[in-house]
């Protein structure tokens, strides 16, 4: 009997829904540039947030993005740009 575990079916569904979100119109890989990483290396130190979150923020920073979608509430405190916490977005 060949059966999948309910973790396998998740796995799959998950890299269904990234390769499309990646193939989607709204998506866009960026690379980091020099301004990006100074960018970064300020956040990193001004709010103590992790190098990756930094470089986050810094790209889209730098991309003109008008918020930040994230589940960190630490990330609140950044300033530069809005921060939208997942937990407490309205989904009613």
């Amino acid at each position: 009997m060949n059966c999948t575990s309910n973790s396998t079916l998740f796995s799959l569904f998950y890299q269904t829904e990234v390769v499309e979100l990646l193939n989607g119109a709204e998506f866009s890989l960026l690379a980091v540039t020099a301004q990006i990483a100074e960018t970064a290396a300020s956040l990193r130190s001004r709010y103590n947030i992790r190098t990756p979150d930094a470089l986050h923020l810094a790209t889209a920073l730098d991309a003109g993005c008008a918020a930040f979608l994230t589940s960190d509430l630490g990330l609140k405190r950044v300033t530069e740009i809005t921060i939208l916490v997942l937990e407490e977005l309205d989904t009613g």
